[in-house]
């Protein structure tokens, strides 16, 4: 019984860091395109 809940916490761990490494990436993501378009219109308002 104390073994399953061990395993069970350990998964939960892995899951749980794995899903904050999502979502830093989605995260990044989101910032570079944010800062992508604003190079674009930058660069659309020098011309």
């Amino acid at each position: 019984m104390r073994n399953q809940m061990i395993e069970r916490r350990q998964a939960w761990r892995a899951l749980s860091s794995q899903d904050k490494q999502e979502r830093l990436q989605a995260v990044r993501q989101q910032q570079q395109r944010q800062i992508q378009f604003e190079m674009l219109r930058m660069s659309a308002h020098v011309r």
